[in-house]
């Protein structure tokens, strides 16, 4: 009984000699993936937390930080702008920081037209055409950040 005892925690002993460990290239492969999986974690994580936060509602007020202009004659007796294109300016410009809808709003009821030229980084097409009484706004989550006359 003895030796069948013996024999078989030789056997075992076999077994577990014959399995070889994981080769320091493994070890190391495993180590890779395993940060891999921990950083992409944390990302998700992180981007998760980004997209959860609410934009800035913006103002619902135009912004008193602008410079009314009047056109002015230059030396040679020409005008450097319209006074439209003046004007459209300077209520552009009362536009920044103001929530989306309340910046379109205000230009409307100052009969300017307005086009979305930005979103969120994403450029659209426009047309060529140019007008002096349009604003073209760029919008980042849903606040106006920037405009151009045209």
């Amino acid at each position: 009984m003895a030796k069948d005892e013996a024999a078989s925690s030789n056997s075992a002993e076999a077994q577990n000699s014959a399995k070889p460990g994981l080769t320091p290239t493994q070890k190391f492969i495993l180590t890779v993936f395993g940060a891999m999986a921990v950083a992409s974690v944390l990302s998700i994580i992180a981007l998760a937390a980004v997209n959860s936060q609410q934009a800035a509602p913006g103002s619902s007020t135009p912004n008193s930080h602008c410079t009314r202009q009047l056109a002015a004659p230059t030396t040679d007796g020409s005008k450097s702008h319209s006074q439209t294109y003046l004007d459209t300016d300077y209520l552009g410009c009362q536009t920044i920081g103001m929530s989306e809808s309340a910046g379109i709003a205000f230009l409307a009821s100052k009969n300017i037209v307005t086009r979305i030229s930005n979103r969120d980084g994403i450029e659209f097409p426009l047309t060529a055409d140019y007008s002096e009484s349009r604003v073209n706004l760029t919008v980042t989550r849903s606040v106006i950040t920037a405009y151009n006359v045209g």
